[in-house]
């Protein structure tokens, strides 16, 4: 998608990447990328994430499903690493950095306790609603959503976060000026 800001949706395997990085500078002609959406963490869909982030310093990826793995995986990885570095297996990571650009939907209707752990290595400002659309039927998104909003009026913590995560991180992620202020309804 190419507007004010350009958007690419997935990536591809590996075996395609020269072509994908090719078709996307001809496209670009010289701008930078600025978003990248993974709808699955699929091999065929998000192969080719490392290759865009070094090409495209600033981009910002938005990463599907609560991070998939990502939230129970992490703790472990951080442990290890400074073995690995010492090593010399791996160099050092810059943890901060790298998720700071990483930007987390809802697609797959959470519970609380994935919402919480998914807020032990993002910020509420980095967690956007997302619903699967267009995989699933239109009452069953609906009722996804309305279980997410009582999972956010459940939970105190939840709750304060609840106007931020069901639209307004998705507006200034990708609005320049939010000017309706709506959340996700019907």
């Amino acid at each position: 998608l190419l507007d004010e800001k350009s958007v690419l949706f997935d990536t591809v395997d590996w075996s395609a990447c020269r072509q994908l990085l090719e078709n996307l500078e001809y496209l670009l002609n010289g701008t930078p990328l600025d978003y990248l959406v993974i709808n699955h963490m699929e091999p065929d869909h998000c192969a080719s994430i490392e290759e865009l982030l070094l090409r495209y310093p600033n981009l910002k990826v938005v990463v599907p499903h609560c991070g998939s793995f990502l939230p129970l995986a992490l703790p472990r990885m951080k442990s290890i690493l400074p073995a690995m570095v010492s090593q010399g297996c791996m160099q050092p990571i810059d943890w901060d950095a790298n998720l700071s650009r990483l930007y987390f939907d809802l697609a797959g209707n959470p519970t609380a306790e994935v919402l919480h752990a998914l807020l032990t290595i993002t910020t509420p400002d980095h967690i956007l609603y997302g619903s699967d659309y267009p995989y699933l039927p239109d009452a069953v998104l609906q009722a996804n959503l309305e279980r997410l909003k009582q999972t956010f009026a459940a939970d105190g913590e939840l709750a304060g976060y609840a106007d931020r995560i069901l639209g307004r991180n998705a507006e200034r992620l990708f609005v320049r000026s939010a000017a309706c202020g709506r959340t996700p309804s019907e």
